[in-house]
């Protein structure tokens, strides 16, 4: 589904997946954004690529925001495409063990482990024809939790990974954000409230994409400070 020039969700909810992967045209070859988890969801991101018109362009790069099985779990199926995967330094080392920080145990299989082709830190770009993208460590979710800030067609893109969710807004039509799931064998609340506290003096973007619930074309800064004074919550408890 298009949901700006040049930017793409392939898949998520609406498609009856768990998680949210995304693709961006560059103009120079395809940019994805998350792997998803099985080989069904493997299946309609291609589909969906397909549908969307892209299904004869080049698989350039992946980006993996972090190492759980629902967003890491597809990175060996799309470098055997040729697609390059780059994560962080942390999360790479989660899946190229295939250790209990990829969360095999919860989804019920084992991780099938791969080695990232590069990584990631804080501030780095990458420069793709029409669009640039340029990796923020947002750690908390996990240890190297990444997010990817993408400006296309002068639209401006926050992939965030799953630090945040984006729920139904309550009947009063208020935003119902609620923080990354906590459970992780590498989970940090005080990098994570740091994380939020970067969020919230984030300039404004024009689409927030999580990698579950909904997008959100709304007020990003308002959606960060709701973010951060949870965050702020939940570390006082």
């Amino acid at each position: 589904m298009r949901l700006i020039e040049n930017v793409y969700q392939t898949s998520g909810v609406m498609y009856g997946t768990n998680s949210s992967t995304y693709c961006i045209d560059t103009g120079e070859g395809l940019v994805l954004i998350d792997a998803g988890f099985s080989e069904k969801q493997y299946e309609i991101m291609r589909t969906r690529r397909k549908e969307d018109g892209l299904g004869n362009k080049k698989l350039r790069d992946l980006f993996i925001t972090h190492g759980h099985f629902d967003h890491a779990g597809n990175g060996w199926l799309l470098q055997k495409d040729g697609v390059k995967v780059y994560m962080s330094a942390e999360d790479g080392a989660a899946v190229k063990s295939g250790d209990e920080r990829t969360l095999g145990s919860l989804f019920g299989r084992k991780f099938r482990a791969f080695t990232p082709d590069g990584k990631v830190r804080d501030g780095q770009t990458f420069d793709y024809g029409n669009t640039q993208l340029t990796v923020l460590e947002h750690p908390g979710h996990t240890e190297g939790t990444i997010s990817i800030l993408a400006e296309t067609n002068g639209k401006k893109i926050l992939f965030a990974g799953d630090i945040f969710v984006l729920k139904a807004c309550n009947p009063a039509d208020e935003l119902q954000p609620e923080i990354g799931w906590t459970g992780g064998p590498d989970y940090n609340g005080t990098k994570n409230l740091e994380t939020f506290r970067k969020l919230k003096e984030l300039p404004p973007v024009d689409l927030v994409a999580p990698g579950h619930g909904s997008v959100y074309f709304g007020d990003s800064r308002k959606l960060f400070e709701i973010l951060y004074h949870l965050a702020e919550k939940e570390a006082q408890q």
